[in-house]
């Protein structure tokens, strides 16, 4: 499988791709590399681009060739939500939204979002899928208006799936 990986030198694409090597997937990954590199420059089956999702431009040649996109990208920090607005509604929501059209035009089999928890905001006790969004940080709004753009990918020709992590922790090489 050929799999494309937005923000793949981060937290848990760096986990991630070494595991999708080991089982023989071809892997692109494109990131700004803010916070620098994590991946060694080769590695077979595996593609390092730096660059900004939100050049469309530069993203569509790797969709083309993509079956699978795993969406990791995004600003995740609350704090860096909260100083910088705009950019992180740039870069959360709207290279979101384009992102998703793009796959569909492209013809990107699956897109896989790992959302998260801060979509449901505070609630008391436990929570299921169908529990309502209630985001309560700026994250947690970005990570809801995602999952509503995720309507743009209602077709037969892309299979959606969202999760919504509860909190992801351990060693990870980045």
């Amino acid at each position: 499988m050929r799999i494309l990986i937005t923000g793949g030198c981060g937290y848990l694409g760096s986990a991630l791709i070494p595991y999708l090597l080991a089982q023989d997937h071809e892997v692109t990954s494109i990131d700004t590399q803010w916070f620098g590199n994590w991946a060694p420059s080769e590695i077979e089956g595996f593609i390092n681009i730096k660059a900004d999702l939100r050049d469309t431009e530069r993203l569509e040649p790797v969709l083309k060739k993509s079956d699978t996109v795993i969406h990791l990208a995004g600003m995740t920090s609350d704090q860096a939500c909260r100083e910088n607005p705009t950019e992180a509604k740039s870069v959360n929501v709207d290279a979101f939204k384009a992102l998703v059209t793009q796959c569909v035009s492209n013809g990107v089999r699956r897109f896989i979002f790992p959302s998260s928890s801060a979509a449901y905001g505070n609630t008391d006790g436990p929570v299921s899928e169908s529990h309502p969004l209630n985001p309560t940080t700026p994250y947690g709004h970005h990570k809801q208006a995602c999952e509503e753009a995720f309507k743009l990918l209602d077709n037969d020709r892309v299979r959606c799936y969202i999760l919504r992590p509860g909190g992801v922790f351990g060693y990870a090489p980045r």
